[in-house]
């Protein structure tokens, strides 16, 4: 691990550094969390690279002398480079992406064909068994797939170390190439707990941050890195969660979002629009209120925010007393991801998950947003008789993260209508907990609950600099 420490880097003043902004969560995870702040107030010229320079409100907030904004060039994508992606994930072969042959993961995807199972399976798959098979898929992709469009840059300023953001995305690929061409230092930090075993990254950085052991364990399998090239430094975004000062009072709170704070509050967090039937098991939840099996309580709906319009599949539940579909955040268009970037989302998000008796979601990072918040949380892994293949929730919990994260038995994962009333009972009603599990969970997924991940992702990469 990384550590936290106040190290005097006085002498890596016009250090220039390219960093790689491509998602409004990013901007969260590396400017307001403070890591841009502390490069910045240590000496060193950051350029951000990003394709949406134009806006310029995106970075006002941070400005300084030494920030400086450039457009970035994302490359198209071509038959040669669909190839390539199967070629690279057929050289980390694993129970993710054999899950993602058979079925749709995520909300943006079709279906994956039938008729491309076999094919992937005889030819694709064998391949991370062939002996420096990594080193070569990199080598022919980086001299096929050149990816010359932010090469300029590089003449242009000239940098000593590029940091990637998300190091298995297109533009941060390209961005990468170049500073291998013009002999750059990389630093790179996958930007959440799914990534590292979803294929090969086309370029591999010389140095490595991830959220925790369980991310520098797939990094090290996975990626080809060694125990020496990685550090374990905690999520950014979940620093937030330190500040135990930004909870607000419980009535307050529980006012601003038509909420009644004499009643226990089940916060149910969506997976996203499109993904599976979600709004059938909220209504389940109506039902065990309405034949009071759950007392006093009251449901706080929480649309994914990654997904424009995911709240409509919750919108008949909003006529009901008790039920809230949460409409606090604002989503962005303009952002691949629709991300908020207001400290109004981040707050509002900690207040919900503080303040929230139980998160129940179905297999969703929020688990450990709610962990490291303290509050309970049952992960729904069952369907209705009804339901296809592919709008089973029973599939989302087949990739090697998630099935890692239920198996701490730090959260309920319920099978069944009656497996889900019962821990909604045990939860809800006589407040039983998981504590020990929880932590051991934390510290798995997420380094630790100590508000310091950007501390040390900042001395990270000052002491690249350095070095």
């Amino acid at each position: 691990m990384v550590k936290a420490c106040g190290k005097n880097f006085k002498q890596l003043i016009m250090k220039t550094v390219f960093i790689i902004i491509t998602r409004g969560s990013l901007v969260m995870n590396f400017f307001f969390s403070g890591v841009a702040k502390k490069l910045l107030n240590t000496g060193v010229k950051l350029i951000v690279l990003s394709p949406f320079s134009e806006r310029k409100e995106v970075f006002t907030p941070f400005q300084h002398e030494n920030l400086y904004i450039e457009p970035l060039h994302d490359s198209p994508q071509t038959t040669l480079s669909r190839i390539m992606l199967e070629l690279l994930k057929g050289a980390i072969f694993n129970k993710t992406i054999h899950t993602r042959y058979i079925h749709r993961i995520t909300a943006a995807d079709s279906p994956p064909s039938k008729l491309w199972y076999l094919p992937r399976m005889l030819f694709f798959a064998p391949l991370r068994l062939l002996p420096g098979f990594k080193n070569l898929i990199r080598f022919f992709d980086f001299h096929l797939q050149p990816q010359r469009e932010n090469d300029y840059l590089f003449e242009k300023y000239k940098p000593d170390l590029v940091f990637s953001t998300t190091p298995n995305g297109v533009s941060d690929v390209g961005v990468l190439k170049g500073a291998k061409r013009h002999g750059v230092k990389t630093i790179a930090m996958p930007k959440s707990w799914d990534t590292l075993s979803k294929f090969l990254f086309n370029t591999k950085t010389d140095r490595l941050l991830v959220w925790s052991s369980f991310s520098k364990e797939q990094a090290l399998r996975y990626q080809g890195y060694k125990d020496s090239e990685v550090s374990v430094t905690g999520a950014p975004q979940f620093d937030y969660y330190a500040h135990k000062e930004k909870i607000m009072e419980r009535e307050e709170f529980f006012k601003k979002n038509g909420l009644d704070p004499k009643k226990r509050l089940i916060l149910y967090g969506s997976t996203g629009s499109n993904l599976c039937y979600e709004s059938r098991y909220a209504d389940l939840i109506k039902k065990y209120i309405d034949e009071e099996y759950l007392g006093k309580a009251q449901v706080l709906i929480r649309p994914h925010i990654a997904y424009l319009g995911d709240g409509e599949q919750f919108k008949q539940l909003n006529k009901y007393p008790d039920f809230v579909v949460d409409k606090q955040e604002k989503q962005d268009s303009r952002f691949k991801d629709n991300w908020d970037i207001s400290e109004e989302y981040l707050s509002h998000l900690f207040n919900s998950l503080s303040h929230a008796d139980v998160c129940v979601n179905v297999a969703s990072t929020l688990t450990i947003d709610a962990t490291m918040c303290g509050t309970p949380v049952i992960n729904i892994n069952f369907d209705f008789p009804d339901i296809k293949k592919d709008m089973s929730v029973k599939r989302l919990y087949k990739s090697d993260y998630v099935d890692e994260i239920t198996s701490f038995g730090a959260t309920w994962v319920v099978k069944s209508e009656e497996e889900y009333l019962n821990a909604l009972k045990e939860v809800v009603v006589e407040g039983k907990r998981k504590d020990e599990e929880m932590k051991k969970l934390i510290k798995h997924f997420a380094c630790a609950n100590d508000g310091r991940a950007a501390e040390r992702i900042a001395n990270a990469t000052l002491n690249m600099l350095k070095n």
